[in-house]
């Protein structure tokens, strides 16, 4: 499973993009480079400037866990 709660990442984010996987299932699962594909990134164009800075807890995190 991978995480899918916070699947944006805001204009104006600072910090490290972690990307979460669970693994449920009674196997081991192996990820090979290249060949293993888990997640996309898509980049969108911004019409308007933002209108506010962004006010998350996640805001410069140094670590998953969303702590500075």
């Amino acid at each position: 499973m991978v995480h899918l709660t916070a699947p944006t990442i805001q204009h104006g984010f600072r910090g490290i993009i972690t990307l979460e996987i669970l693994n449920h299932g009674p196997f081991y699962v192996k990820f090979v480079p290249t060949r293993t594909r888990i997640c996309q990134l898509i980049f969108e164009t911004l019409e308007t400037d933002p209108t506010a800075e962004i006010d998350s807890q996640f805001q410069d995190q140094s670590s998953p866990s969303g702590k500075r």
